[in-house]
């Protein structure tokens, strides 16, 4: 009785299964085409390729907006962007606005490194791109990430993705600029004290100096060692410090500091400054602060 009682129960189901089968059979027959997925919105202005390591082991994906109309005579200046994925579209949308105003950012070309895929972090290749070999125990959810892929990941910015750019765009060589948040505003600091040559502006957006037991104030040392080694070694460089109020544990504190360290090489020519959103919190502070950003670029010599 039970098993004629469920094949009774189940049988309105079983016969609407069938008859939309067979009517969606007819419209097929028919020539009724059947839906289609929307294309997906692209920004303008835009444009996206892949570029792999020098040793091919590992693709990235660049994303470009270049501003439409006749480069600078010098060519565009080039704002690099970390976690490309994540960060690209918000710079775009804010510089594609800017050119309303009297600065304009008219001659900046916006070009994001992201990783293939949809997902807006990739926190495995990021984990190991953006920190340096690891001096101390990680816990949580990264334990299991490797690490250390800094410099071979500045090797290609500096040796890859910078002449590629070259080759394909008109570019200024000599204004070009960093941003990166979180492990990425620690790797804007790695990049500043190992090749301050290589930028002449560089966002460090709630820098994780925490990360490896601070392992990143080791590179400042050796940079600020460096410089007052140097006396007649101008900086042709400025640096933005960028961190949100509602940040947790030391990040306001770890930046504020960072600042006050920086201020002893303004006499070298180190242009630093510090910015505390007080009511943005760290994945927060990349959309609050897209028009900073772009300004401080601008406006960097």
């Amino acid at each position: 009785m039970m098993n004629f009682l469920a094949r009774y129960v189940a049988l309105p189901g079983v016969l609407m299964g069938c008859m939309a089968a067979v009517s969606a059979s007819a419209e097929l027959a028919s020539g009724t085409p059947e839906p289609s997925v929307a294309p997906r919105y692209a920004l303008p202005e835009t444009e996206e390729w892949d570029l792999a390591s020098a040793d091919g082991s590992r693709s990235y994906r660049i994303l470009v907006h270049r501003p439409q109309g006749a480069p600078p005579p010098a060519g565009f200046s080039v704002l690099t962007v970390l976690d490309g994925n994540a960060l690209f579209a918000g710079l775009v949308d804010a510089s594609r606005a800017m050119r309303f105003e009297p600065a304009g950012s008219k001659g900046l070309m916006v070009v994001a490194v992201g990783y293939p895929g949809d997902a807006a972090y990739d926190m495995q290749r990021r984990t190991f791109d953006l920190t340096p070999d690891p001096s101390a125990a990680v816990r949580g959810p990264r334990a299991a990430f490797a690490q250390g892929g800094q410099r071979e990941f500045l090797d290609f910015l500096l040796n890859r993705l910078r002449p590629e750019l070259a080759r394909r765009y008109p570019v200024d060589a000599t204004r070009q600029s960093l941003y990166g948040h979180s492990f990425g505003g620690a790797f804007a600091l790695y990049a500043l004290y190992s090749r301050p040559d290589a930028f002449q502006a560089v966002v460090a957006a709630s820098p994780s100096i925490w990360w490896n037991a601070q392992s990143v104030l080791k590179e400042e040392a050796g940079f600020m060692s460096r410089m007052s080694q140097a006396p007649d070694l101008p900086l042709q460089l400025s640096l933005r410090i960028l961190v949100g109020g509602r940040e947790p544990g030391p990040m306001v504190g770890d930046a504020t500091a960072l600042a006050a360290r920086m201020q002893a090489l303004s006499a070298k020519g180190l242009r630093s400054s510090l910015r505390v959103l007080q009511d943005e919190s760290h994945m927060s502070v990349p959309a609050a602060s897209t028009t900073d950003v772009l300004r401080f670029v601008a406006s960097a010599p």
